[in-house]
């Protein structure tokens, strides 16, 4: 069991990764370009900053960009703070239909209302929150047959929990399981495998790496299970996954966007890493270090386990007493044994055969 638990110790020592997290930049360190797509920021006229609703126009002052912080006044025409209390307070149908993405849950009902959020009634039906099947959308339920789901229904069928009907390429309707790895389960279809930005190679569905972008307007990063970046970068008619110092070919909005916004232009005209995140970057060189010291404390405790049994050691101590007494009782063993190999040893040189 020790020897086991070390094992996968090992494993996952060897198996930490690094990339790009998505920890974004605040927003003083974003251009122009890029401000207003942040439901948390906004333009001021001259820099961007933490989300100030009178500085947004009437096409950006909708609850689900802003964060449901900010309302249009039709009256005076300028968009002012709001404090959505109830789903009462949501006219628009898509500040509606995409409230359960701030966790303010509402739903659309059939009354063209906004009400406070119920399966029942809702008629977006959010896969995050209720179960599709049958046509019927209900409460979350724990288990999905998908094999029992018709074909015209199946590509719409969840049960609300993470798990999902597809029709693969073979007419059959399978199982998708959302809490493990996305492209390998879609070993079976290359269109859901496209469309969830994998790559479809040899009847096998495969993360997307930086050399299998062909384009170089679509080389900017990779998502790896959709949670984590890897940032690319376009050199020598090919992309590649970037490194420190490739960032020095970045342009001001290539510096944000190529890193999925967690490098900014700094005063020196650099790609650097966005000043709050610096703050975390003791954290993952303490990753690094445990990435590189626990598989040499992993190999040095394998070998002194090997070690003591080849050489019959006791090298953990339990209780005192009980371990003086085993170590006696070994000693004694060695003794006995020493002492009958050197008796074999005299005698079986005097041994003459009978003939």
């Amino acid at each position: 069991m020790v020897l086991l638990i070390i094992i996968v110790s090992c494993y996952l020592g060897f198996g930490l990764k690094f990339h790009y997290l998505a920890s974004q930049c605040p927003c003083s360190e974003y251009s122009y370009k890029i401000c207003d797509h942040f439901i948390k920021c906004s333009w001021n006229g001259e820099f961007c900053q933490d989300l100030q609703c009178q500085n947004l126009n009437q096409t950006l002052c909708q609850g689900d960009q802003t964060n449901y912080q900010c309302k249009w006044n039709q009256k005076f025409e300028e968009c002012e703070d709001f404090d959505y209390q109830n789903c009462d307070d949501i006219s628009e149908k898509s500040d509606c239909f995409n409230s359960y993405i701030n966790n303010f849950s509402c739903s659309w009902t059939s009354n063209e209302s906004c009400e406070k959020f119920d399966c029942l009634i809702d008629k977006q039906c959010p896969i995050q929150k209720c179960s599709f099947i049958n046509g019927i959308c209900s409460y979350p339920t724990n288990e999905l047959n998908c094999s029992a789901i018709p074909i015209d229904q199946c590509n719409s069928t969840y049960n609300g929990k993470g798990l999902f009907c597809y029709l693969n390429d073979f007419g059959k309707c399978k199982l998708f399981d959302n809490s493990k790895l996305i492209c390998p389960q879609y070993y079976d279809s290359q269109s859901y495998c496209k469309e969830y930005h994998c790559i479809y190679e040899n009847n096998m569905c495969k993360e997307k790496q930086c050399t299998d972008i062909k384009l170089e307007q679509e080389c900017q990063y990779t998502l790896t299970n959709q949670t984590l970046i890897t940032t690319c970068f376009w050199s020598n008619n090919s992309c590649q996954e970037v490194q420190e110092n490739n960032l020095f070919n970045f342009s001001k909005d290539d510096c944000q966007i190529n890193t999925y916004f967690t490098y900014s232009w700094s005063e020196n005209y650099d790609c650097v890493k966005c000043s709050l995140l610096k703050e975390e970057e003791s954290s993952q060189v303490l990753l690094i270090v445990l990435g590189t010291t626990i598989p040499i404390f992993c190999i040095f405790t394998c070998f002194m386990i090997w070690w003591c049994k080849k050489k019959q050691k006791f090298c953990f101590k339990g209780d005192i007493k009980e371990t003086r007494k085993s170590y006696q009782e070994e000693i004694q063993k060695d003794e006995k044994k020493q002492l009958d190999n050197n008796f074999t040893e005299r005698y079986l040189p005097q041994q003459k055969p009978d003939y």
